[in-house]
């Protein structure tokens, strides 16, 4: 059943409306920690630390199964390239720095940081595994 966000499918686990969701964990981490909802797995390649007795959905049987949620910094395209360097310098500042480790870890959220190149790579490699789940599954547009 298709929900427009994370809070009213939680509302319907809990509630009994549905059986099951997948949700990044920051989203239902204080559900799970108050006993409302039941976390039977992570989609992660490694358990979580903040749910280290949550099995891994590969654990549970389904080789190599792997999807997290990411989030990435844009700009224009044409941003000139000084201004790109010293963005990147101050977000490679933030992204490493303990301050924002402790606020995220705790929610589950794994900071990690590539860019550049790696970064590109990475967009294109997830636009099409998503594009070829979308295919397969025969998902439209409502």
């Amino acid at each position: 059943m298709p929900h427009k966000g994370s809070a009213s499918g939680v509302t319907d686990v809990i509630g009994g409306q549905i059986q099951i969701m997948f949700d990044p964990l920051q989203s239902v981490l204080s559900n799970v920690q108050a006993g409302r909802l039941r976390a039977l797995a992570v989609s992660s390649k490694v358990r979580s630390p903040v749910v280290p007795d949550v099995p891994t959905i590969a654990e549970s049987g389904y080789d190599n199964f792997e999807t997290t949620a990411w989030w990435g910094v844009f700009a224009p395209a044409k941003l000139p390239e000084a201004l790109t360097a010293s963005r990147m310098a101050e977000i490679e500042a933030i992204a490493g720095s303990g301050a924002l480790r402790s606020k995220l870890e705790p929610l589950g959220v794994t900071v990690g940081r590539i860019g550049g190149a790696a970064f590109a790579d990475y967009q294109r490699d997830e636009i099409a595994k998503w594009g070829k789940a979308v295919r397969d599954a025969g998902v439209k547009i409502d």
